[in-house]
């Protein structure tokens, strides 16, 4: 593997980008409005509720960003299930009122701030203990809905390494872990690296300690069928 990592390098994780660096005004214009809005009324108005939530708290973290504020604030390290304690007592320390269906319903925003390309957690957060919930979903829907469509259609024709050619694999783990790339390093389907892969790949070992059925390479094979890598990347690593 670090072989493959020498000759494949990951794209780097970046400090800064545009969409990190608007106002918290600018940031909820962008995500109040199409294509990020959900049909229920009911969710729309949690989600929004959460959102302002979410960066009340991290504007109160020390960066020029708000990738900076999110790493300032310890939610990345405390994992993709932790972190909404941070958030919680914040706003309690505040004096904030904050209802338990709220607490449970954050997760939702800050998928919106991730698809959005506001925030990019690490692979370490993205990973463990577990792949986000519904992230593959509500990236195809929000950051690269043509590139999503073109991996279904694969996957529907059985392509070489897709999930439709396997019984260990849903296609959902699939595009899990394209999904997760995403978040990770910004940009979308068709600007994932072989070398992304990889990364992602140690990642995943070092959580599971080997266990094959994590550590497949369909997502990866099924990138390489849709020709996102150059001629010369093997469909095999």
């Amino acid at each position: 593997m670090r072989a493959l990592l020498t000759r494949f390098p990951p794209r780097p994780a970046v400090a800064n980008w545009p969409a990190t660096g608007h106002t918290r005004e600018r940031v909820l214009q962008r995500l109040f409005a199409p294509p990020f809005p959900v049909d229920s009324k009911i969710s729309e108005a949690t989600r929004r509720r959460g959102l302002r939530r979410i960066l009340d708290w991290l504007a109160d973290e020390p960066g020029g960003t708000w990738q900076d504020r999110w790493l300032a604030s310890g939610a990345d390290t405390a994992g993709n299930t932790a972190w909404r304690t941070l958030a919680v007592e914040w706003t309690r320390a505040k004096g904030i009122g904050f209802a338990e269906e709220s607490y449970l319903h954050l997760g939702g925003s800050l998928r919106t701030l991730i698809c959005g390309d506001v925030i990019r957690p690490s692979l370490s957060w993205l990973t463990g203990p577990a792949t986000v919930r519904w992230l593959a979903s509500d990236m195809a829907r929000l950051r690269d809905p043509s590139g999503f469509a073109e991996l279904d259609a694969l996957i529907e024709a059985g392509a070489h390494g897709s999930a439709a050619s396997t019984e260990r694999f849903t296609r959902m783990e699939v595009l899990s872990r394209i999904a997760t790339v995403m978040a990770a390093k910004g940009g979308g389907v068709r600007d994932i690296t072989a070398g992304d892969c990889l990364e992602l790949l140690t990642f995943i070992s070092e959580k599971v300690n080997g266990r094959l059925r994590r550590n497949s390479l369909n997502f990866y094979q099924l990138l390489h069928t849709l020709g996102v890598f150059p001629l010369y990347v093997s469909a095999t690593v």
